[in-house]
């Protein structure tokens, strides 16, 4: 590997995009971002010095993976008890699971990132 690749490497989980780049980036109203983590706990972004949202590569992932969700007809709780999952609980059918077995976020899921809910805390 090269210099300037290992340069282009970025960590996944660095929170690097505020709320407006991550709707852009997902097709998710920012407002509903915030519903889905603040009502539902479904992500869980790092926070600036002065309370502004910064979201990874990894959360933009998971609000794409939330987002194909409810368009095919799951309700937010549902992504709840999903996410809440071990890995050898989720079903692998192909319906509402990632590569790997699990839903984004769920314990043992294939991207091996902890639950949204118990990310970062302490950060800001």
């Amino acid at each position: 590997m090269s210099e300037e690749e290992r340069a282009m490497i970025v960590d996944r989980r660095v929170p690097i995009y505020p709320i407006r780049t991550v709707a852009q980036l997902t097709g998710v109203n920012p407002r509903r971002i915030r519903a889905w983590e603040e009502q539902y706990h479904l992500i869980a972004p790092a926070r600036t010095g002065g309370g502004h949202r910064l979201f990874s590569e990894e959360d933009v992932e998971r609000i794409r993976w939330i987002k194909a969700m409810v368009d095919r007809g799951m309700s937010l709780k549902g992504i709840q008890r999903l996410q809440a999952q071990p890995q050898a609980e989720v079903a692998t059918d192909g319906r509402g699971t990632e590569p790997g077995g699990g839903a984004p976020g769920a314990v043992g899921a294939g991207t091996g990132a902890p639950r949204a809910t118990a990310r970062r805390t302490g950060q800001g």
